[in-house]
């Protein structure tokens, strides 16, 4: 009843093969964009969180440069009014001094330790874009396998010509 040529069922099996891996090829690529921008973003966060911890290492040296002055000046007062006698204002300012830096060097000890965590968040971002590009080349590797299969079923379907390694890279090339 029905008498379809066979050209025409192969060539609407071939293009519907084309459209499927087409639309394969456009949803992974979507997808690894998104991924890519996804992690461009965590990776803009962190680097902008460490510029802000930097800026924060510079404030607070300023303030201890500040504190520096403040110091010299209660010097200056305690010489001024001679309350206490020198050693005891000596004693005084050197057990002040040690308290405060004590109070640094736990600051500075914080501000050691949230660069290592940024540094291992950073570590973990790579980690992360290495396992994507790890996965993009898997899955460029099997695309390539399932067009390789599907170029080998083109040229057993057409015995009567022949193709050779340009013929398939011309046509990868007009896939890509």
């Amino acid at each position: 009843m029905y008498n379809f040529d066979e050209n025409k069922i192969k060539f609407i099996e071939n293009t519907t093969k084309k459209n499927l891996k087409q639309r394969i090829i456009n949803d992974v690529q979507f997808k690894l964009k998104e991924f890519d921008e996804n992690l461009k973003l965590k990776r803009e966060r962190l680097n902008q969180q460490m510029l802000n911890e930097e800026m924060l290492l510079k404030n607070e040296i300023e303030n201890n440069q500040k504190t520096y002055y403040e110091k010299l000046f209660e010097i200056k007062e305690f010489q001024a009014f001679k309350i206490l006698t020198e050693q005891e204002a000596i004693r005084k300012l050197l057990v002040k001094e040690k308290m405060e830096q004590l109070q640094r060097d736990n600051c500075e000890e914080n501000r050691i330790i949230e660069h290592k965590i940024l540094s291992k968040e950073i570590a973990k971002c790579n980690k992360e874009l290495m396992k994507r590009n790890l996965k993009k080349w898997q899955i460029n590797k099997e695309l390539q396998e399932n067009f390789d299969k599907l170029f080998n079923e083109f040229k057993d379907d057409r015995k009567h010509v022949k193709f050779n390694d340009y013929d398939r890279e011309k046509l990868l090339y007009k896939l890509y």
